[in-house]
C-alpha cells in the first residue's frame, strides 16, 4: 500500500504519512486533555471554585438591599448630616447633576458618587481624598492589621 505523505516529521524529519499525522494529533489531544485535568486538580487542591454565573441588575441590587439592611439591624443609626455636618466632594463641584450616585445611605453614613471621563476630576482632588478622609487600617478578628501599605 503506497504511503501518502502529509508533512515533515517533527525529530526524524522524514515525511510523515497520514497514519502517522493521525497519532500527531491524538498525542497532542491527550496532552491537552492532561494539561485541563491537572490544572482542575490544581484548582480544586487551592479550594478554588468555578464562578458562578453573573446576577443580573435586579438580583444585584436585591442582594445589596438584603445586605444593607442585615447591617442596619446589626448597628446603630449615624448621626444625619444635619445634625453632624459633612461635605461631599460633590457638593463643591460645579455641575452637581453630572455626579451619578452609587450609594446613599443617611442611615450607615455612607454616600459614593461617580463622575464618568470628566477631566474636571482632577489628581488634587483624589489627593485632597488622600490626606483629609479618615482612613483607618483594616483588622482581622485577632487585631491584626490585615492590609498594609508597603
Amino acid at each position: 500500500r503506497p504511503r501518502e505523505e502529509v508533512g515533515m516529521g517533527r525529530r526524524s524529519g522524514r515525511p510523515r504519512t497520514q497514519a502517522e499525522e493521525g497519532d500527531e494529533d491524538d498525542r497532542k489531544a491527550r496532552k491537552a486533555a492532561k494539561r485541563r485535568r491537572r490544572k482542575e486538580r490544581i484548582k480544586k487542591a487551592r479550594g478554588e471554585r468555578e464562578r458562578p454565573p453573573p446576577l443580573s441588575p435586579e438580583e444585584k441590587a436585591a442582594l445589596v438591599a438584603a445586605r444593607r439592611q442585615e447591617v442596619r439591624d446589626e448597628k446603630e443609626a449615624e448621626e444625619s448630616r444635619d445634625e453632624k455636618p459633612l461635605q461631599l466632594l460633590k457638593d463643591g463641584a460645579p455641575c452637581q447633576a453630572a455626579w451619578e450616585e452609587a450609594i446613599a445611605d443617611e442611615y450607615l453614613r455612607s454616600w459614593m458618587f461617580v463622575k464618568r471621563e470628566d477631566p474636571s476630576v482632577s489628581q488634587e482632588d483624589f489627593d485632597q481624598l488622600l490626606e483629609e478622609a479618615p482612613w483607618e487600617e483594616l483588622t482581622g478578628k485577632a487585631g491584626k492589621v490585615t492590609r498594609s501599605e508597603e
